[in-house]
């Protein structure tokens, strides 16, 4: 029997101020099991004012595997995960946003296992859930959350552009070494989705699941909206041309089906959540959303 290749690994982590959670994800990380090397977990802050740094160094002591990049400016997400892939040395590059968690030790195995099923798969995305609400608020934007998820999931598949969140990817050497984020980006996922199609294949992982934890107030919702209700997309034709309006659209049949699903299983929050989603669009937040990131308040807290 052939024997299944072990797949060298390097994990990135863009941060800023995270020291509530940071040291939670590189617990997790550093927890993984499988068949394969992981040769480095490489944090790069990004200007960061916090005990970020401190929390990360002290893993260093622990674990030389883990190293760190402290950038002393504030450059944003696009920049830092420039710098992640130009350090890439490894089979197959991870980027974990530094809010979020991975749920069990088999979450790098499992997304592995997509790229050695599939020698034409470059990017892979990990299935990221919402912990648990502690406040009614909190439970509208969760709710909000969980219907968008029903709604995207199975497009084509699996295999469409909004079904790459962003905060949990895998890609090959090859693609990671021939992407970089031009300055005018203001996501990632978008423009990542678009430039590995043109290498090779996408897959989801819904095995591989990623804990993150939802905005707990409206204006930190109505930031999020702004990165990707238009604003992103038009971007995004300047690198692709009009053709991406087309790969954004999904089909009114899984809009209706998750939404009557909702309904009926919590029918006062997904209301609420329809509500507040018909409100970003109508009174969309009109500040300025630079290329390096909106930082949500109300993200940055432990996910144990």
């Amino acid at each position: 029997m052939k024997r299944t290749k072990r797949l060298t690994v390097t994990v990135g982590v863009p941060a800023y101020n995270e020291e509530t959670n940071i040291g939670n994800l590189l617990k997790s990380v550093l927890e993984q099991k499988g068949n394969f090397k992981l040769e480095k977990l490489i944090v790069v802050g990004d200007g960061c004012t916090d005990k970020t740094a401190r929390v990360v160094r002290e893993y260093r002591k622990r674990d030389k595997r883990v190293a760190l990049v402290a950038g002393r400016e504030r450059m944003g997400k696009m920049a830092r995960l420039n710098q992640i892939y130009e350090k890439n040395k490894s089979d197959i590059i991870f980027t974990f946003d530094a809010d979020v968690v991975l749920s069990n030790e088999a979450v790098v195995e499992t997304m592995l296992d997509k790229f050695r099923r599939d020698r034409n798969v470059v990017l892979v995305a990990a299935h990221q859930v919402p912990v648990k609400p502690e406040t009614y608020k909190e439970r509208i934007f969760f709710t909000a959350y969980r219907l968008w998820e029903e709604t995207r999931i199975d497009v084509n598949g699996g295999d469409h552009i909004h079904n790459l969140q962003g905060g949990a990817t895998a890609l090959r050497r090859d693609l990671a070494g021939n992407i970089r984020y031009p300055r005018t980006v203001l996501t990632d996922q978008g423009y990542l989705y678009l430039r590995a199609r043109e290498f090779g294949k996408f897959a989801y992982s819904y095995k591989s699941v990623v804990m993150y934890r939802t905005v707990g107030n409206l204006s930190d919702y109505r930031k999020l909206s702004a990165r990707t209700l238009g604003r992103d997309q038009q971007t995004l034709v300047v690198h692709f041309g009009e053709r991406i309006f087309q790969e954004y659209k999904i089909p009114a049949f899984y809009k209706l089906r998750a939404t009557l699903k909702y309904l009926a299983r919590s029918p006062f929050y997904t209301t609420c959540a329809l509500g507040v989603n018909f409100f970003v669009r109508v009174v969309p937040n009109k500040d300025g959303i630079e290329p390096g990131w909106v930082v949500l308040g109300s993200t940055k807290k432990a996910i144990v």
